[in-house]
């Protein structure tokens, strides 16, 4: 019965991997604004097949704001089904 609530082909596996994806985004994010001014990681960048990918701090902390902004809203609905499911499956039930 659970796996119908949870398994494959629900929501939840889709939040979570929203959730892995997001946390990996905010990773990228971070890292890119920690290390916008440093020397030579303009190289990296290109290095990683990013030329000219110059690091806008203003828009980077624009991504940081959504990627945050997505994950919270992807935790909160997780949040609730759980509370959903606990509720169904809880004491007295």
């Amino acid at each position: 019965m659970l796996s119908r609530l949870l398994g494959p082909g629900t929501t939840v596996p889709n939040l979570k991997q929203g959730l892995d994806r997001t946390s990996a985004d905010l990773r990228e994010v971070t890292h890119r604004i920690a290390n916008a001014g440093t020397p030579g990681f303009q190289e990296i960048l290109d290095a990683q097949g990013l030329p000219g990918a110059g690091v806008n701090l203003e828009d980077e902390m624009v991504n940081l704001a959504d990627g945050q902004l997505r994950f919270e809203a992807e935790a909160q609905i997780l949040q609730k089904i759980y509370h959903q499911i606990r509720s169904s499956v809880g004491p007295g039930r």
